[in-house]
């Protein structure tokens, strides 16, 4: 374990903020393909091993999923379609919970989470537990966990009054006291190495996001690993929830203190 990594290690406890800036989180499931995921009775399968129409009650057919997010843009993060092989997607009642399965991935995401424990762990293992039960692939290729934190509570006028509300180290060119103050956009894609020996990366993206209300900050945050393995809904459900702790660890790196103090 390198001198980094002992810095990051993921964050064990569980942590709601009264004011948390969490817009989406995702958490997919890559597989090897398996083309039955298009035909309806798999569909029907799924819903009802992911909890019945009480749970997720809108099913939809689509083509491909895509999570787009661009630093530059006024609208929120959104799942969109695009083209690829078919698959569904499942839909709480109240649209705050979808599960996107296609014949090379599953996901889960929502708007409305609150603390691992309280939904969104047990919601993942349910799915990780539906696509073992009705579609039974023998790989986890990949599993990744997103957060897209966007910060909107304070009255910023210009991308450079950010830099005191995040970490120096983060801030970087805002703080800069020639040319911070002339900065109108920013934006920048970090990647780590979180844990080498287990294969774990994260990728981080942040910076400046024009809106009506002012500006806003952006902090997305990726952890993944990308190595085959057996597919096994109970430890794909552990690992996510370690890859939150990594998640948290890189949240609480990101802010100033006293900023992240006022969010609890």
């Amino acid at each position: 374990m390198t001198e980094f990594e002992r810095d990051l290690v993921p964050v064990a406890a569980e942590e709601r903020l009264e004011r948390a800036p969490l817009a989406l989180a995702v958490c997919q499931i890559k597989y090897e393909t398996t083309l039955s995921v298009s035909d309806g009775h798999t569909a029907r399968a799924l819903q009802d091993a992911l909890g019945g129409r009480e749970r997720y009650g809108k099913v939809e057919q689509v083509s491909g999923i895509a999570l787009n997010v661009s630093l530059a843009s006024n609208a929120s993060p959104a799942i969109q379609s695009s083209q690829g092989l078919g698959g569904w997607r499942f839909t709480s009642l109240d649209g705050e919970w979808t599960v996107s399965v296609l014949p090379d991935f599953a996901g889960i995401e929502t708007t409305r989470y609150d603390t691992w424990s309280a939904g969104f762990g047990e919601r993942l293992e349910q799915l990780a537990t539906a696509v073992a039960k009705v579609i039974s692939p023998a790989f986890e290729q990949r599993l990744g966990l997103r957060y897209i934190n966007r910060l909107s509570d304070l009255p910023i006028a210009r991308p450079s009054d950010w830099g005191r509300y995040l970490s120096a180290e983060l801030a970087g060119p805002l703080l800069h006291p020639v040319f911070g103050g002339a900065i109108t956009a920013s934006q920048q894609i970090l990647s780590l190495s979180l844990n080498a020996s287990a294969d774990i990366t994260a990728t981080l993206r942040h910076g400046t996001v024009e809106a009506p209300e002012g500006v806003s900050y952006l902090l997305d945050i990726d952890v993944s690993r990308q190595t085959s393995r057996e597919f096994d809904p109970q430890t794909i459900a552990m690992d996510a929830n370690q890859f939150r702790g990594y998640a948290v660890r890189l949240f609480q790196s990101s802010l100033d203190a006293g900023y992240l103090e006022s969010l609890r």
